[in-house]
């Protein structure tokens, strides 16, 4: 029994020591010598990368295009090279069958060079640049697989350092930080799967979040997670899922089974950092009602500079019909709200209409007329400053307010 227990012991210490090991250079690299020394050395098991290589097109001496491509990726300074250690250090990648991509073969210092070994799948992609940076990329699938199970036909218990059922880490990551059910929706990006979306405002979701932050393993990029996570929120049938601008990011919405919810990918400083926050519109919705006399809507939009409930606002819609019906009892009414943007006397006007508009939907799907009153407020009732487009996405809401509450 005392020997199993040493050799559990060593097995474990063994492996907390290799996961400490720091990264090293992949076996068939030249070794350095004495051309020059490797200076923080970085590596992560799956990123993204713009590779320099010569354009087809007739254009002038050591000028190129970038192709992307994403793999295993080595990141490292020449510290203290000798003044041949590019030149060197080339010769030696040459006699391994690397090919220059981009680069003045004459030049014994280059700005930017590259090399290539292979084809597609079978790629090594090498680069140089800054007169001391390198950076070796192989071209390999992304390793961090992730399966989701989609939204249940109920709102699910979080538990309050539980993972979202929903929305769970990728594997071998360990929660730093829980928040659970805090005021405050989350604002998506309007360019996030609608045409011309840089001309339309962000819009706000939900009034309620829960977030999760995470600390996976260090060889974790931001892209590795990103495409992980759009991979997985596709299989799992969210409706709406599209990468921003930038690595690290990717918002989802899920309508199906009678949810409402939107979800957000968000890197957080180092690359292996990232956050998960969700808001489900439906449960606040319910929530906020219940405790308080009103509750805003979000999700609910029109055409722009109309009173025209668009398609995309059904998710919405079909949470207070939902309510509606199960609550027979209940009467409101639906508030139309602005921000400050445009005069005082057409927001009014125009935030009047869409109530009536959102009004008329829920009776052409059998919520009795007697049941529901309009208004609209305009600018006069924010619920924050109007003085950025975050806040301004918070004021432009629907509001439900229970008739006769005070």
């Amino acid at each position: 029994m005392h020997r199993i227990a040493i050799a559990l012991f060593a097995l474990v210490c063994a492996s907390a020591f290799a996961a400490e090991q720091k990264p090293s250079l992949p076996q068939w690299f030249p070794a350095p010598g004495k051309l020059f020394k490797v200076d923080d050395l970085k590596y992560t098991d799956y990123d993204y990368w713009d590779f320099l290589e010569l354009d087809e097109s007739p254009i002038p001496k050591n000028s190129g295009g970038y192709r992307p491509v994403a793999g295993r990726i080595w990141k490292f300074g020449m510290d203290d090279p000798s003044p041949d250690a590019w030149m060197g250090l080339r010769s030696q990648l040459e006699k391994q069958g690397f090919k220059m991509a981009y680069g003045d073969r004459t030049d014994t210092s280059p700005g930017m060079a590259s090399l290539q070994k292979g084809e597609g799948d079978h790629a090594t992609y090498i680069e140089y640049w800054n007169h001391n940076k390198i950076a070796i990329i192989e071209i390999a699938p992304n390793p961090f697989h992730l399966t989701l199970e989609p939204p249940a036909d109920k709102p699910e218990k979080i538990g309050a350092h539980g993972d979202i059922p929903y929305l769970a880490p990728i594997p071998g990551s360990k929660m730093t930080y829980a928040m659970n059910d805090r005021p405050g929706g989350i604002t998506v990006s309007p360019a996030c799967g609608k045409p011309d979306g840089d001309k339309v405002p962000d819009e706000n979701f939900g009034t309620r979040r829960t977030q999760r932050t995470y600390d996976g393993p260090q060889s974790l990029s931001a892209y590795a997670t990103q495409e992980a996570y759009e991979s997985a929120l596709r299989a799992a049938g969210w409706d709406q899922v599209c990468q921003l601008s930038g690595i690290g990011a990717v918002d989802a919405h899920y309508t199906r089974n009678g949810r409402d919810i939107w979800a957000q990918l968000r890197q957080n400083g180092e690359p292996w950092h990232y956050d998960l926050t969700v808001a489900d519109a439906g449960s606040a919705l319910r929530e906020d009602l219940k405790k308080g006399c009103k509750a805003a809507l979000y999700g609910v939009n029109f055409d722009f500079d109309k009173a025209t409930l668009r398609p995309d606002s059904e998710p919405a819609l079909n949470q207070v019909l939902a309510l509606m019906k199960d609550e027979p009892k209940l009467a409101v009414e639906i508030g139309g709200h602005t921000d400050n943007v445009g005069k005082p006397e057409y927001n009014a006007k125009l935030s009047d209409a869409r109530a009536a508009s959102v009004v008329q939907w829920l009776v052409q799907h059998g919520i009795a007329a007697s049941r529901l009153a309009s208004h609209g407020y305009g600018d006069t009732q924010p619920l924050v400053p109007n003085d950025s487009d975050e806040n301004r996405a918070k004021n432009r809401r629907v509001e439900l307010k229970r008739k006769g509450c005070k």
